[in-house]
């Protein structure tokens, strides 16, 4: 591999272009293929250690988020435990509530039962919604082939009403592994075992550091937000964006009190987005 594209690629991500733009003008310059994916993983990975120091980065994506902190393995057996333990207390209690009040207990359930059926759906249900920016929630799961780097995302969108359709946009979990195609070019470049056993576990840290992360995306009209949600469900999402927080904030689903610079391109310019999601 030609480590002197590195530098070359990681300067025109930061300055917006898409890995297939820069991609397309090296070939055109005689520059291997394979060299291009190989420099392509140094540069993402060393973008994400600046954008820890930095706390600004740049995702480039060719279907959502990127797109893009988690719980770790050894914690599930806790949580499992602590979520069972939980569980049954609850249970016990409604049991004594439902002797004493159960006619009230059936109609409180009923009404919660309608509720959920009327805000959470799919993805095709939450398109639905977007053509009157009804409230609406979903949970929904992607694989991005990104040059032999096959990310997994499962974000949680949410449609809230107000003067304009807003997208509450939440990374659940994030993870990454390389393809056997990828190995093997590597491996043929002379990248060792070892090195892409060390790549790929740093790639995973990246990506779980994403879990948690948050965006909030405002629309002109529904138009466009139906537009956002259809290019993510058929995955043909593409575009760039990248934040700076000026302060120190907070984000949830109902307000927003940071100040973000952002750039974007692509399907990214189809709303206007701030979030957590976009910086480091």
């Amino acid at each position: 591999m030609d480590y002197r594209l590195v530098p070359y690629i990681k300067k025109y991500l930061h300055e917006g272009h898409s890995l297939q733009q820069i991609r397309q003008s090296l070939i055109s310059q005689g520059i291997p293929d394979s060299d291009i994916k190989q420099a392509a993983i140094y540069a993402m990975d060393e973008g994400t250690k600046e954008i820890k120091k930095n706390t600004s980065v740049i995702w480039v994506i060719p279907l959502i988020l990127l797109i893009i902190c988690g719980a770790a393995y050894y914690f599930q057996d806790n949580i499992k435990t602590f979520a069972t333990d939980t569980i049954g207390k609850l249970n016990q209690q409604q049991t004594l509530q439902q002797k004493e009040k159960q006619p009230e207990q059936q109609e409180t359930q009923q009404n919660i039962q309608e509720t959920n059926i009327q805000e959470t759906c799919d993805m095709d249900c939450l398109i639905a919604s977007a053509d009157n920016c009804n409230t609406a929630s979903t949970d929904f799961e992607s694989k991005i082939d990104f040059f032999g780097m096959i990310i997994s995302l499962k974000n949680q969108y949410n449609i809230r009403q107000g003067d304009k359709c807003t997208l509450h946009i939440k990374v659940l979990d994030s993870n990454i592994e390389f393809s056997q195609k990828l190995i093997d070019q590597s491996l043929a470049n002379g990248i060792t075992e070892k090195e892409l056993s060390i790549q790929l576990e740093e790639s995973r840290i990246n990506q779980k550091a994403n879990i948690g992360k948050e965006a909030i995306c405002i629309f002109q009209n529904n138009t466009k937000l139906k537009e956002f949600l259809k290019k993510t469900k058929d995955g043909t999402f593409t575009g760039s964006a990248s934040c700076t927080i000026k302060d120190n904030c907070t984000i949830t689903e109902n307000s927003n009190n940071c100040e973000f610079e952002c750039t974007y391109d692509g399907d990214w310019l189809l709303g206007e987005c701030t979030g957590t999601m976009f910086s480091g």
